[in-house]
């Protein structure tokens, strides 16, 4: 009976180890499960945070293709606008071309217009020079000759 007393108490000692063994498992498998609930709480968190991140990083990518396509608009109507202001300074640039030239001939045609009447002028003068030439000779005829003007009179009077 004392070996099997001896047995006994080798195998309760033998199980005493295997429990506190076991224990120390347990506890130890405790204690990782807490600390891998926190890691994984913690790593929870950081993906929360990322995905905010991530989040927030698209809306400003958005935010900022939204004001790219403005933007681009702008400058599509600035470059029409631009368009049309050359094509208005052109035509603005032909008519006042087209002006110059016209004042261009119209001072042509006001150089020509003064000769004319320079010269229609020397022709009056010249004219009116005759006329008077001629009634100087008339007076000296009709002094000369006091009859050539009765015959003249009497004529107009007939005629009358």
């Amino acid at each position: 009976m004392r070996e099997a007393r001896e047995s006994w108490e080798r195998k309760e000692a033998e199980s005493s180890v295997v429990i506190e063994q076991h224990r120390e498992i347990e506890l130890a498998w405790a204690e990782e499960q807490v600390r891998m609930s926190s890691e994984a709480n913690i790593l929870r968190e950081q993906l929360s945070s990322k995905d905010d991140e991530l989040k927030t990083l698209k809306q400003e990518v958005e935010a900022q293709w939204a004001n790219t396509e403005r933007m681009s608009e702008r400058v599509e109507q600035s470059e029409k606008a631009r368009e049309e202001a050359v094509r208005g300074w052109e035509e603005c640039k032909e008519k006042l071309l087209a002006l110059e030239k016209r004042v261009e001939d119209m001072e042509v045609e006001w150089t020509e217009s003064e000769n004319r009447k320079a010269e229609l002028e020397n022709e009056l003068n010249s004219v009116l020079t005759s006329k008077e030439e001629v009634m100087k000779e008339r007076e000296q005829v009709s002094l000369l000759f006091p009859f050539v003007k009765q015959t003249k009179q009497t004529k107009q009077t007939n005629k009358e």
